[in-house]
């Protein structure tokens, strides 16, 4: 996974994250699942949901529930505005493909 901001404010470049934008808002924890097969995802701006990422194959994939549905994430985009210290989430976008169907999935969620 590639974390980075796009600074659409400016002239749309790509720009690394700070050391507390990685650790408190927009960073990701991985840790492999105690029976070895996959690793289980965390991602800071939502922890409520996990990120499950596993060897398909020739692929890795990355599933996580989208609209309920179990779903290959293909995309988060995180909409944000700034804060004291960090950034304020306004919401996150979920990207991807229906694991079973191969439809198109996408989910907006506002955080708490």
């Amino acid at each position: 996974m590639i974390v980075y901001w796009i600074m659409l404010a400016e002239d749309g470049r790509r720009e690394e994250l700070n050391w507390l934008e990685r650790h408190k808002a927009y960073g990701f924890s991985i840790h492999q699942d105690r029976g070895g097969q996959f690793y289980r995802m965390t991602l800071m701006a939502y922890e409520e949901r996990e990120v499950k990422v596993f060897q398909d194959g020739e692929k890795v994939r990355a599933e996580i529930a989208i609209d309920t549905r179990p779903s290959y994430l293909e995309r988060i985009y995180i909409d944000s505005t700034e804060g004291t210290l960090i950034p304020k989430v306004n919401y996150i976008e979920l990207f991807g493909q229906d694991v079973k169907s191969g439809e198109k999935r996408y989910e907006k969620i506002l955080p708490k």
